[in-house]
């Protein structure tokens, strides 16, 4: 009787510990905005949205202070990114040009691959 409990512990057991090590695959986008006129400069608090033509694909987000953000998907695909900005106006290169259109706005494009994290900045002017 001992025996029987000992096996049907170490088999519970062994189980227990395999499905516990599937790790989660899936795909991590990192957006990055940057003004055009400046690549080192990025832009903070800017919208983001992600999205794919005839798709359910559609998050909207904005960025942190950093110019940064980051959305987890589950599978891998090919999707369009635009970020725009009203907030930021570089003081140093207002011109009587810029005073016009305050809002800032670039568009991209990024492939996301299972089980990495792809990085991709977005030019926005």
């Amino acid at each position: 009787m001992k025996s029987k409990i000992f096996i049907f512990l170490v088999i519970f057991t062994g189980l227990l510990f395999l499905s516990s090590c599937e790790k989660e695959e899936g795909c991590n986008a990192v957006i990055t905005v940057k003004l055009l006129r400046d690549t080192n400069q990025v832009v903070p608090y800017a919208n983001i949205r992600i999205w794919q033509i005839n798709s359910d694909i559609n998050i909207l987000g904005q960025a942190d202070a950093k110019g940064r953000f980051e959305h987890f998907f589950k599978n891998e695909a090919i999707l369009n990114v635009t970020a725009s900005s009203t907030l930021y106006l570089p003081i140093d290169t207002l011109s009587p040009d810029s005073l016009d259109n305050d809002s800032l706005y670039g568009e991209a494009t990024i492939r996301l691959k299972k089980g990495s994290t792809v990085t991709k900045s977005v030019f926005i002017d």
